[in-house]
């Protein structure tokens, strides 16, 4: 083997190297996008057995919280802003 042959090996190997790390690094990156998108469709879902602290550690969209009230016998919901929806909502349950 001649050290231009050698040369070129080592360039292989170097790219084929670098290859791996990309592909490694790429595969982490999906897997964490599907962490994330795996957390996002399991959130929690309104619930008339859930306790006010479950409803205040949640995030919910307004739209949610008015189906929710209206479910639950708040009057006047379309109304409402969503802060007072979510006071409606506690006070009701409670």
């Amino acid at each position: 083997m001649t050290g231009g042959q050698a040369h070129e090996r080592t360039d292989e190997s170097h790219v084929r190297s670098a290859a791996a790390q990309q592909f490694a690094c790429n595969a982490g990156y999906v897997q964490k996008q599907r962490d994330e998108e795996a957390w996002m469709t399991t959130r929690t879902k309104l619930s008339k057995s859930m306790t006010a602290a479950q409803f205040d550690n949640g995030y919910w969209y307004a739209a949610e919280i008015k189906t929710f009230a209206k479910a639950i016998g708040i009057p006047s919901v379309s109304k409402l802003r969503k802060d007072e929806l979510e006071k409606a909502v506690l006070h009701k349950n409670s």
